[in-house]
């Protein structure tokens, strides 16, 4: 069993491995520290994705991209599937878009604690999360892109079309 879903796996396109990995990326990196810094007394703290201030936009940042995960793994497990063949590309642009505008917020909550307070910093976390999210939204893009041409080129594109099989004909001559 786990070896036919390697394969399943090994079979996908490269834009959504990527999209995957970038996905992959940003839940580790929810796990890793995004903030810390000196509190009152000398005490250092460090806080992951699901701490301090920005605990909800962590853990909704890390819902979002096991949704996104979820998307391509089920069906080839055998599970359910989740979204509908025509709608899976804007569904995922739509869900990486909103991941990374998350980080985002996450990261200028942090940006402006680290400003009013000495010896607070962001950690590598919060970065990591960014270059996540950032890839998947830009291979969700590029799929969602090449969704819509196929569904173009399948719109003008008559294959039992005769008359224009004839014309192609004399056109090669």
């Amino acid at each position: 069993m786990p070896r036919d879903i390697l394969q399943k796996l090994a079979r996908l396109d490269i834009e959504e491995k990527i999209l995957n990995l970038g996905c992959g990326i940003a839940i580790i990196g929810v796990f890793f520290p995004w903030f810390s810094g000196e509190w009152l007394g000398g005490a250092s703290k460090s806080f992951s994705g699901f701490g301090f201030y920005t605990g909800f936009l962590g853990l909704a940042i890390f819902v979002i991209n096991i949704y996104i995960i979820m998307i391509t793994l089920l069906p080839l497990t055998g599970g359910p599937t989740l979204i509908k063949r025509h709608q899976k590309e804007y569904m995922r642009l739509k869900l990486c878009a909103v991941s990374t505008i998350l980080t985002l917020s996450a990261m200028t909550v942090l940006a402006k604690i680290t400003l009013d307070f000495a010896r607070m910093q962001m950690r590598f976390g919060i970065y990591l999360t960014l270059i996540g999210t950032t890839i998947a939204l830009l291979y969700a893009f590029l799929r969602s892109q090449s969704q819509r041409s196929r569904e173009v080129h399948d719109l003008f594109h008559h294959t039992g079309d005769h008359a224009v099989s004839e014309t192609q004909q004399r056109l090669d001559l």
